[in-house]
């Protein structure tokens, strides 16, 4: 339900500046790759993934406004930690579990000189909102013969979010670039803070100019 909820967030906050991309021509990106956690978070999960949509607004001739949202799963696989939990009454124990969220950010984007060439490499940094979910417990209960889930206690919040990265796009039709980009992305909390590097690979376009007619 709460993964549900989180992919809502991120729809919802995607839409309106995505509808008016297309009114307006603005540049569209949608990406998806691994997310990496660093800190305390690299102690307890592996790499897991990442989907995102971002919407450029620009300012002057090389800067860029930029809205971003993100959706971010990591999958926890560290086995002295699942074999020191166990659920209540009879089964065998835990399996594995998960730690989910989202990120809505407000980037400055700076484009970097690169004449003459069809790739073009930026850098970009900014704040928002980010709220991780609390660690997703899952087994199978052979007394029951089901899985079960289990949630740690503790309700997810929406925190200050901070990142800064870089990237590039590269040019391949009217209208339609690829782009790979990596980030920083840090939403503290007293609870759990999330320390992540997400790498993300995708395309972009500008709606109405993408495999249109040239003038």
């Amino acid at each position: 339900m709460k993964v549900r909820i989180l992919l809502a967030a991120v729809l919802v906050f995607a839409y309106v500046p995505a509808a008016a991309a297309f009114q307006s021509g603005r540049e569209v990106f949608l990406g998806t790759g691994a997310t990496l956690p660093t800190g305390t978070d690299a102690a307890f999960y592996d790499a897991g993934f990442n989907i995102g949509v971002a919407i450029d607004f620009p300012l002057t001739a090389g800067l860029v406004l930029q809205g971003a949202a993100s959706y971010h799963r990591l999958r926890l696989d560290h086995e002295g930690i699942l074999r020191s939990i166990r659920f209540e009454g009879t089964g065998d124990g835990l399996t594995g579990g998960i730690r989910s969220g989202v990120a809505l950010l407000g980037n400055v984007k700076i484009l970097l000189p690169a004449s003459g060439s069809a790739a073009e490499p930026y850098v970009f940094g900014g704040a928002g909102l980010g709220s991780f979910s609390n660690v997703v417990l899952y087994g199978v209960d052979v007394s029951r013969c089901r899985r079960d889930w289990e949630t740690v206690p503790g309700e997810p919040r929406m925190e200050l979010a901070l990142n800064v990265g870089g990237g590039l796009t590269i040019a391949v039709g009217r209208g339609i670039s690829l782009f790979a980009q990596g980030l920083y992305l840090v939403v503290p909390s007293e609870e759990a803070s999330a320390r992540l590097v997400p790498v993300q690979l995708g395309w972009s376009f500008v709606p109405g100019l993408a495999n249109g007619p040239d003038r």
